[in-house]
């Protein structure tokens, strides 16, 4: 595993579908310090695999330190940055949009890396159901991590689901990312 991490503070935002995790991304991204949501699916992912047995913990804890790091540092480099200007993930969209702007225009990448140290960013992404996996994560980000789990009454939200076909997209629909474990 490695020793030394960059991301410094995380904060998760966790829920399931259709509950509010955006709409609490925007919020959190306009305090200091607080960066833009980043949608770490892999996080996901590896909770989903380490919770199925699937992978071990020292290895689940290694990846989420490696890809949040990876993605921290390349939001510092603008690297893997959504521009699109009508998405809910994208920098039109949340707090401090020109401070994404100027670091396209870094030249250095250890100019960054100063930078994100210095800053010392909270890094911030949205899960679904990844409660269930929260000692993964605790462990994986020790005094670090903060999560926040959103509840919403569950009859409206099925009703959505239906309505929506979620239920009849899941192993069909080529942009339906979930694992059916």
């Amino acid at each position: 595993t490695r020793k030394n991490n960059l991301i410094s503070d995380i904060v998760m935002v966790d829920a399931i579908g259709r509950s509010g995790k955006g709409m609490m991304a925007h919020i959190l991204s306009s305090f200091e310090r607080v960066e833009k949501q980043h949608n770490l699916d892999i996080f996901e992912w590896v909770g989903i695999m380490w919770n199925a047995g699937k992978i071990s913990k020292d290895a689940a804890i290694t990846l989420l330190r490696f890809e949040g790091d990876t993605r921290l540092f390349n939001a510092y480099i603008s690297r893997d940055i959504n521009f699109r200007f009508y998405d809910d993930t994208g920098v039109f969209k949340n707090a401090e949009t020109l401070k994404y702007f100027k670091r396209l225009f870094v030249k250095n990448a250890d100019d960054a890396l100063k930078e994100c140290i210095k800053e010392k960013p909270i890094m911030q992404t949205c899960i679904h159901d990844g409660i269930r996996n929260s000692e993964l994560f605790f462990s994986a980000f020790p005094n670090r991590l903060k999560m926040i789990y959103i509840l919403r009454d569950l009859v409206p939200l099925i009703n959505e689901w239906y309505e929506s076909g979620f239920g009849e997209r899941i192993g069909k629909d080529l942009r339906e990312f979930q694992l059916t474990i």
